[in-house]
């Protein structure tokens, strides 16, 4: 991730949305720890498992469909969706608004 990062000159300090698919608990308790985040980059991530549970693939669209109507990133912002799946593949995308 950081490797992307700087291959489009950014760095982690320049993600204002952290879109992290809820992939349960003990993953999304990793994937915080291993990136560093704050409990609040997280909180929607958080929600979305708590309210809806595992929902495979489309969890993490229901986290973007939250930081969407909750926080409204402003245009130009940058931000990382983050998923992991089956037999550990990983993908990630920067959105920017």
């Amino acid at each position: 991730m950081d490797r992307g990062l700087a291959d489009k000159q950014l760095s982690r300090k320049d993600i204002s949305a952290w879109i992290c698919r809820p992939e349960g608990p003990k993953v999304l308790r990793a994937m915080q720890d291993s990136l560093d985040l704050d409990d609040a980059d997280v909180a929607l991530s958080w929600d979305v498992l708590r309210e809806q549970g595992i929902l495979s693939s489309t969890s993490v669209l229901m986290v973007m469909k939250r930081v969407m109507d909750r926080t409204r990133p402003e245009p130009g912002t940058r931000g990382l969706m983050l998923a992991m799946g089956p037999a550990f593949c990983s993908e990630i995308v920067l959105v920017q608004w």
